[in-house]
């Protein structure tokens, strides 16, 4: 099992796929690919031109970082599944390959102006998958659907068929721009579908299953329809997007700290539980840091110690980095610290006392 990196400046002509000199587009790498392999997106915006059907070959595909906002996919060409005029950008549509596909942690925006060939196709699924032995995985990751209009073509974001997905701390927009039906998810025949931590918001449809749909602690709103009773655990007010276009919310949503932990999936996280939706809203900390130089040239190895001046407790010691700087975390913003540095030269045994600092207040950063 390999690690295949891609990145938008790579190369398919004279890349190799390592982390050094990626291939530059993702269904490049996966034709290179074999069975168990991890393809790694590096940050940027993909122009996908090709699909591709996967059903041979049991892959992870994952941003680099784990930030859905660095890893941006457009898909402009689709493929064509042979199955009941079904064009997709990836699909499992038959094959030998038992396990599962996993994509992590990316943006996926299908945009109809940018798709070239949707006029033969009957239905447009991006996810199209029809492997019984195989089971889909999504996690953490932001699907949008822009400029639908034109295209007026029946639309699913995943399909899960005759098989088992699972759908966890994602976000899916805008599913709903077209006089044809547009659902996000759809679980047919046999398919079992586990929905969690995810937000669904402006869409037609949000399930169609005449399968099994497991669903809870997800958000919904803004939505035509969502087709199962929702778990007592999901929310229905308005996620507080920061904007149109985005996955982020703002730190006053109601999908903060409401989602739950998914062993192997969904565990780590800011907060008291982990949020609804791919984005994560940052922990808010409060820090003091400074650099101690000599005679204008920085010290590593100082002794720095932290004391609450309200409390006259003590915060605990550090020393200073190669660049003479420190700093202390997770401190009470209400109140102000003392801080004391001590120094003793190693090669002459020179103590020194800097002026004591006092009356600091910690400043406000998102970890």
């Amino acid at each position: 099992m390999a690690e295949i990196y891609v990145s938008p400046t790579g190369s398919d002509t004279s890349g190799d796929g390592s982390q050094s000199n990626p291939y530059q587009h993702i269904h490049y790498a996966i034709d290179q690919a074999n069975n168990g392999d991890t393809i790694i997106c590096l940050p940027g915006t993909y122009d996908e031109e090709e699909g591709r059907n996967i059903a041979d070959k049991n892959l992870t595909i994952k941003s680099s970082t784990d930030n859905f906002e660095d890893v941006i996919i457009k898909v402009k060409t689709l493929y064509n599944t042979g199955y009941a005029g079904v064009y997709s950008w990836l699909a499992n549509n038959g094959g030998t390959v038992s396990g599962s596909f996993t994509v992590k942690n990316i943006t996926f925006i299908l945009d109809g102006n940018l798709i070239t060939n949707w006029s033969s196709a009957s239905y447009i699924i991006p996810f199209f998958w029809r492997n019984s032995s195989s089971t889909f995985e999504m996690i953490g990751c932001f699907i949008r659907c822009d400029n639908w209009s034109s295209v007026d073509k029946e639309t699913r974001a995943i399909q899960i068929e005759n098989n088992q997905g699972k759908v966890y701390k994602s976000t899916f927009r805008h599913f709903n721009q077209s006089s044809a039906s547009e659902t996000v998810l759809w679980a047919c025949n046999s398919g079992t579908l586990d929905s969690k931590d995810n937000i669904f918001e402006d869409n037609e449809t949000v399930y169609h299953s005449d399968g099994t749909i497991n669903e809870d602690y997800c958000c919904y709103y803004n939505n035509g329809s969502i087709g199962i009773t929702i778990g007592s655990n999901s929310i229905t007010s308005d996620p507080q997007f920061t904007g149109t276009d985005t996955a982020k919310i703002q730190d006053t949503s109601p999908c903060k700290d409401a989602g739950t932990v998914i062993t192997g999936y969904v565990e780590n996280y800011q907060g008291t539980a982990p949020d609804i939706g791919c984005y994560e809203i940052p922990a808010v900390v409060y820090k003091i840091s400074g650099q101690v130089t000599l005679e204008g040239s920085p010290v590593q190895g100082a002794k720095v110690r932290c004391i609450c001046q309200d409390t006259n407790t003590y915060v605990g010691d550090t020393t200073t980095d190669a660049s003479g700087n420190y700093e202390f975390t997770d401190l009470d913003q209400n109140k102000k610290y003392h801080i004391i540095v001590e120094y003793t030269d190693p090669d002459t045994g020179q103590k020194y006392n800097a002026e004591s600092k006092w009356d600091i207040t910690p400043v406000e950063e998102s970890s």
